[in-house]
């Protein structure tokens, strides 16, 4: 009789991982997703906080040059061409839990209307930041209709100092008489830092121009 064959031909075993071997190789893995999960979000608020710091520093030159042009561009006392009275050119000392937190007001002819406007700039506290305000009104507006911008979002504090002499600077002015100088500076978060920008504005009025 001729021996029986296999219905199927047997095969020599195929090699294979241990389960061992697999839960190490799965462990390894998630650890490096884990670092590489952890590298991109650390990048991606670094990018994120450049970007912030690059907007509140434009935002802040930005100001500045506003208010640079704005105050050469100021006058007091009596107007020739609309034959009435301004109000006087005003800084005011204020302080948010103990940082300068200056008030400024005048009237100037350099606004977005036609004519004279006065503007001015104060700081509020908005969720709990301090912000930098800007009012325009003018003799069509009353107060409570005049349009208000947030110029910059996020400050530390904002100072005016007013000079005849350009010696002595005053945090203090109400006078019907235009200062010689004007140092207007803004102190600004960057990061885990503070930086300052400053600016010194001189008013046309009453120079050669």
């Amino acid at each position: 009789m001729k021996p029986l064959r296999p219905l199927c031909p047997i095969r020599p075993p195929l090699g294979g991982f241990t389960l061992i071997e697999v839960l190490i190789a799965v462990s390894l893995s998630a650890m490096v997703l884990a670092a590489l999960y952890s590298s991109f979000f650390v990048t991606q608020r670094a990018i994120h906080a450049s970007e912030d710091t690059l907007i509140t520093l434009h935002e802040a030159r930005t100001a500045l040059d506003i208010m640079r042009r704005e105050v050469e561009a100021a006058f007091t006392g009596y107007d020739k061409k609309s034959k009435s009275r301004q109000e006087d050119f005003i800084i005011s000392d204020r302080d948010f839990y103990g940082e300068q937190a200056s008030g400024l007001s005048f009237v100037t002819h350099a606004s977005i209307y036609k004519g004279p406007a006065r503007v001015t700039y104060h700081v509020e506290e908005r969720e709990e930041r301090l912000v930098l305000i800007k009012t325009l009104t003018t003799i069509a507006l009353d107060e409570g209709e005049a349009p208000e911008a947030e110029m910059v979002e996020e400050i530390i504090s904002f100072t005016v100092e007013a000079s005849n002499k350009g010696s002595s600077w005053q945090r203090t002015w109400k006078r019907n008489k235009m200062p010689r100088m004007l140092r207007i500076t803004l102190e600004v978060p960057l990061g885990e830092r503070s930086v300052e920008l400053s600016i010194t504005a001189k008013p046309r009025e009453g120079r050669k121009v």
